[in-house]
């Protein structure tokens, strides 16, 4: 019963703890892929809310600039009746 293992017996062994230590090592890897995606998830929820922001400000923007214009073209009406006007009475 005492008897020395065969060979066959000691490569299963080695086989049976290279195994277990790629399962920890899978565990470890499970462990920074979590971490990687709660990274990530903190990012994209960062970046959102960064790109709702300069959507906004864009968006006033473009009102601010469309108001302005609207200012121009009145002002550009207003110098032409003016210029017409004194064209007129010359």
């Amino acid at each position: 019963m005492n008897e020395m293992p065969s060979f066959s017996t000691k490569i299963l062994i080695e086989i049976r703890d290279e195994m277990k230590g790629m399962r920890d090592e899978m565990k470890g890897m499970r462990s920074d892929i979590q971490a990687t995606n709660e990274r990530l998830d903190a990012t994209r929820e960062e970046l959102s809310g960064r790109l709702d922001l300069v959507a906004r400000r864009q968006v006033e923007s473009e009102v601010r600039l469309a108001t302005e214009l609207v200012a121009v073209t009145s002002a550009v009406k207003q110098l032409t009746q003016v210029y017409r006007d004194i064209s007129f009475t010359r």
